[in-house]
């Protein structure tokens, strides 16, 4: 496939953040734009002058017949991303969306089962799994050099409540969920796809702050070898703050404000440095369409992160009560 025509499905931030990197890709060209605000259009189009021209709809079906798009980024509310997946597979695009891939774990396997069906190509914009950093920190926990994990803890503070307050990301109807399943996707993802395990079992407490959407969520998890971990995110925080601490049978390994460190059993301490840099979520996925690369972020986990918080918010709504991942 050289020639690579993206139609942009959902014209607000996130796509216009895509933009430069589309093209800045040799042979990939956007060819089509559909939002339901004509506001969001024009501030997309003006983006680049190679988008001023270029055709714009308010519905999306109306795009794909009469764009016919090989290729569709999904950066819309969280709620439209089953159908417009669904119909940009059954139009023949093959499909990057925006995190979460859906709103349940049902939804997130109906967009496998399109996948799966069309022959058509899926990807997660989860951009983590292919910055440099972050690959390499994956290497070293699955590689064993540290034995087996035993716990884990990772924290995100935000002032999300205050910065989406009045938008679609508090409407449950439109996003699903709050924090924990929009930027706190990112933290329940790379936990999974750095350490390679699997989520077993969850017990969840969440206090909505007076919205309609979780915002403060404390979450615990036993998963599949055995290792606890906990996860916690601030909503109404007065700044950004991320952290993780993973301890390892001979080490604890920790990511602090970009920085990583290495403490081992014997007291040797190492501050590593990996260099920044990598491959952006449009960039792999045209890579993977060429056959060029793999798929960095494919649904399947997408599923995985959806299959935990899912667990966590059936877990919150009893009462911290353990919800098994086996029964979502």
């Amino acid at each position: 496939m050289e020639k690579i025509r993206f139609g942009l499905i959902g014209c607000g931030g996130m796509t216009r953040a895509h933009v430069p990197h589309i093209l800045g890709i040799e042979g990939a060209e956007i060819v089509g734009l559909a939002d339901t605000s004509s506001e969001q259009i024009a501030r997309t189009k003006r983006c680049d002058p190679k988008l001023e021209f270029v055709p714009a709809f308010t519905d999306h079906k109306e795009l794909l017949a009469a764009i016919r798009p090989n290729a569709v980024l999904i950066s819309s509310p969280h709620s439209l991303h089953l159908s417009q997946a669904v119909d940009s597979f059954a139009a023949g695009a093959n499909v990057l969306v925006e995190k979460p891939l859906g709103n349940t774990v049902s939804e997130c396997r109906q967009m496998i089962q399109a996948r799966d069906a069309s022959g058509l190509k899926g990807a997660i914009a989860y951009q983590r799994h292919g910055q440099v950093i972050f690959q390499e920190i994956r290497r070293m926990m699955q590689s064993g050099v540290y034995g087996r994990l035993l716990m884990m803890n990772s924290h995100l503070s935000q002032e999300w409540l205050r910065l989406t307050k009045g938008s679609w990301r508090q409407d449950p109807a439109l996003s699903g969920g709050g924090q924990l399943h929009d930027s706190g996707s990112h933290m329940v993802d790379i936990l999974l796809w750095m350490t390679g395990l699997e989520a077993k079992q969850v017990s969840a407490f969440i206090d909505r702050r007076d919205s309609p959407v979780d915002i403060n969520s404390v979450v615990n998890i036993v998963f599949n070898n055995g290792a606890l971990g906990s996860l916690s995110i601030i909503g109404d925080a007065p700044m950004w703050q991320e952290r993780h601490s993973f301890w390892f049978e001979g080490a604890c390994i920790q990511i602090v404000d970009g920085g990583l460190f290495v403490t081992e059993n014997s007291g040797k301490k190492m501050t590593m440095e990996f260099p920044h840099g990598g491959s952006s979520p449009a960039v792999n996925f045209v890579a993977a369409l060429r056959g060029q690369d793999e798929i960095a972020a494919p649904f399947e986990c997408g599923l995985q992160t959806m299959n935990l918080t899912e667990a966590a918010w059936m877990s919150a709504a009893k009462g911290g009560v353990p919800v098994a991942i086996a029964g979502v």
